[in-house]
């Protein structure tokens, strides 16, 4: 990701941690940021686009950091917990998304991210709700696990997903 869109998102979801989205300035956004009015306007229309673009980075991250990794089953434990702590650390997107009344950015994400796994390529119409169902499950138990303040142990998380 480009400086001058990283710096935006980064400022944006922080104002956000205090401020409706709808009452952050672009001025004030740019000036908290570093960067001018004109890199604002290069990279995006509206500051939603920004939050966009941020969950694109970090889904791009997310299968960066998985590839790298010993490759657990897609349902298993370990994958579970792994996915857990990579998300832990944007939990302040996901509340400031929360907040602003636009987790469902973060679901149709989700959604969009288990689509594409094999464990979810059937092409009947009964697989599609199996998916559906697994993936509305993670982003419930995370959109909760991080709302209580991520007080349980990740691993236990993941223990109970993975037997539910």
């Amino acid at each position: 990701m480009q400086k001058g869109k990283l710096y935006l998102s980064q400022a944006l979801i922080k104002m956000m941690e205090t401020k409706p989205l709808e009452d952050i300035s672009i001025k004030d956004l740019t000036k908290k940021a570093g960067v001018s009015r004109m890199t604002y306007y290069r990279y995006f229309y509206d500051k939603e686009d920004i939050l966009k673009d941020y969950m694109k980075y970090i889904l791009e991250e997310y299968d960066k950091k998985v590839e790298q990794s010993t490759k657990n089953p897609f349902h298993s434990r370990a994958h579970v917990l792994e996915s857990l702590l990579f998300f832990k650390q944007h939990m302040a997107f996901a509340l400031c998304l929360k907040k602003a009344g636009m987790e469902s950015m973060l679901l149709d994400a989700l959604n969009d991210y288990v689509r594409k796994q094999p464990a979810f390529h059937e092409e009947s119409t009964m697989h599609s709700y199996a998916f559906y169902y697994y993936a509305g499950a993670l982003f419930n138990c995370y959109m909760q696990w991080i709302s209580d303040g991520a007080t349980v142990p990740a691993e236990e998380l993941a223990s109970v997903i993975r037997r539910i």
